[in-house]
């Protein structure tokens, strides 16, 4: 996640992970295509080979969208847009409703995980998707320090 755009008037936060996604897709269509031209045998590797090759396509698909993300104080909402090849999500809130952002961290088998979390007067909700990317604590401290700013 990069800061694009940080104006006393919008915050514009985006991740495009277009090495990675691109990586993914050709190796989900590789396997798939794979296990499309193998030969039938009883033990069900063809099946097999062509299941992984799916499951590729759609982890690459669940996990690895593009994700923009504008605070914006003139129009008074944080509106977050995931986009994936098969559509739009927008997700629109106030601005009134967060008050900072913070990293939360977790154990996942085995692994370290960190994700940027708005804390809202609903309750914390997450900025990203997955788990990709880096500058996680660099990026809270500016969201912090423009929600902190003076309109």
């Amino acid at each position: 996640m990069k800061i694009v755009e940080n104006t006393p008037d919008e915050l514009i936060l985006r991740s495009r992970p277009v090495v990675l996604l691109t990586a993914f897709w050709l190796i989900g269509c590789a396997t798939l295509y794979l296990g499309y031209e193998m030969p039938e045998d009883p033990n069900y590797s063809r099946e097999f080979t062509f299941a992984a090759g799916a499951f590729i396509i759609f982890f690459a698909w669940r996990a690895l969208p593009s994700l923009t993300v504008k605070f914006d104080r003139p129009g008074e909402v944080v509106v977050r847009q995931v986009r994936r090849i098969t559509g739009t999500t927008t997700e629109v809130a106030p601005l009134v409703s967060v008050k900072s952002a913070k990293v939360r961290s977790a154990w996942r088998q085995a692994a370290f995980l960190n994700r940027i979390m708005l804390l809202t007067t609903e309750g914390p909700a997450s900025l990203e998707n997955g788990f990709v990317g880096m500058r996680r604590q660099r990026i809270a401290e500016v969201i912090n320090k423009w929600l902190a700013r003076a309109s």
